[in-house]
């Protein structure tokens, strides 16, 4: 699986990639704290809304394709992320 954690929006609304993740190349607790954190972030999306609206807000995009995946999933949240994607983001943001 490869992930990409890009920061969005802002005043600029420039794309800047500040992570890039290949669980392949990873030792394998981080691997699987990746796929983890990819998981609860496509749970905590798939129940509603992922934060506030609005293209100055700053964000993150996520990117992830994997071996089955017909096409890239991709995430947004834009603003102050709800409480369930907060452990989610910082572990890609590697906070």
């Amino acid at each position: 699986m490869r992930v990409k954690v890009e920061s969005i929006g802002g005043l600029t609304g420039e794309a800047v990639v500040v992570a890039l993740y290949d669980t392949a190349e990873l030792p394998d607790q981080e691997a699987a704290s990746v796929r983890d954190a990819v998981e609860s972030l496509t749970e905590a999306l798939a129940r509603g809304p992922a934060a506030e609206i609005g293209a100055d807000l700053p964000g993150h995009r996520i990117t992830v394709t994997g071996p089955g995946d017909a096409a890239p999933r991709v995430f947004e949240v834009r603003g102050a992320p709800a409480a369930d994607l907060e452990a989610p983001l910082k572990i890609l943001l590697g906070e």
